[in-house]
């Protein structure tokens, strides 16, 4: 198993995490953590829903008036929401050239790397974006094709549509697949190629193709192990921010519980839950520190070792 750089760069990538981190240098904890923000990804949102005020689930016409009329806002906030995330989204793609940079030269310098990175988080944003267009056009049109198959046959028995459903999700997990794999390794070893060759992404890929190609089993491999390894790191840095929350928490539990004696007793707790959150994210982000490090120096070094011209770490 030594043979394999998958295997041999954890160790490799635990020192470098130790040596990085330790002494603990408030300085580089935060310019990581704010790093491991943007990268992090964007959690989900749930959709806008809303129910009928009549009681057979039809919507009369006082009901489409009501949602007319709030119609405005709702698109209003919705392009707002598509607006920030489409923000974020674009730091994200930065912050992934910049964490590369960040390790790689020794130097916590975020502002000098944002303004350098900016022309390639650019290209690897809107790679992203082709990437998700593409896999939702595709889930569109098969579910469109799959649905207008089945309405050519009269009545359409509720199997019929029961499986249609079912056969949709199905085509989306198997073309996630793909897609993840793609992502995986534009963020690993597509990122840093581009630094190194200072190119564009499909310049980058092209790169990479031959890298991976030269030795399928060690890219097999470490696509295998990075998958297990991030499931193992979200379990840890999970466990860890959940005992971390439990020991803040128990200062906050003890005010409330003193703040239910008083007339404002509910908007107390409505507040202390609010700072408890408040303080929590912070402290959350400190603690994915060292395992985002883990995580961006084992790639790096795996890449180092497939093929030494992209060593961007000694």
């Amino acid at each position: 198993m030594s043979d394999y750089f998958a295997f041999s760069s954890i160790d490799d990538a635990i020192s470098k995490t130790k040596a990085l981190l330790w002494p603990f240098n408030w300085s580089i904890w935060l310019r990581i953590a704010i790093i491991s923000f943007f990268v992090g990804g964007i959690s989900g949102i749930n959709p806008f829903q809303f129910t009928s005020p009549s009681g057979n689930g039809s919507i009369d016409s006082a009901g489409i008036n009501e949602i007319m009329n709030i119609m405005p806002i709702i698109i209003a906030i919705t392009a707002l929401i598509i607006f920030l995330a489409l923000i974020f989204g674009y730091l994200s793609s930065v912050f992934q050239f910049v964490f590369v940079d960040c390790l790689s030269k020794e130097e916590f310098t975020l502002r000098k790397f944002f303004r350098q990175e900016l022309g390639r988080g650019a290209r690897l944003f809107a790679f992203q974006i082709l990437l998700a267009i593409a896999f939702v056009a595709i889930i569109i049109i098969a579910g469109l094709l799959m649905f207008a198959g089945i309405s050519g046959f009269g009545d359409i028995p509720n199997t019929a549509i029961l499986g249609a459903i079912i056969s949709v999700f199905l085509l989306v997990f198997l073309l996630s697949i793909p897609v993840l794999i793609v992502t995986l390794f534009t963020i690993d070893f597509v990122v840093p190629i581009m630094i190194r060759e200072n190119c564009g992404i499909i310049e980058g890929w092209k790169h990479c193709w031959s890298v991976m190609k030269k030795d399928w089993w060690q890219t097999i491999v470490y696509l295998v192990m990075k998958i297990i390894l991030s499931i193992v790191v979200m379990l840890l840095m999970f466990i860890a921010i959940m005992i971390a929350a439990l020991i803040i928490a128990i200062p906050f539990f003890i005010l409330a519980l003193l703040a239910l004696g008083f007339a404002a007793g509910e908007a107390a707790f409505v507040l202390l839950l609010i700072v408890f959150i408040i303080l929590l994210i912070p402290v959350a982000l400190l603690m994915s520190v060292p395992f985002a490090t883990f995580l961006k120096y084992y790639s790096l070094d795996v890449l180092g070792k497939m093929e030494p011209n992209y060593k961007m770490i000694e």
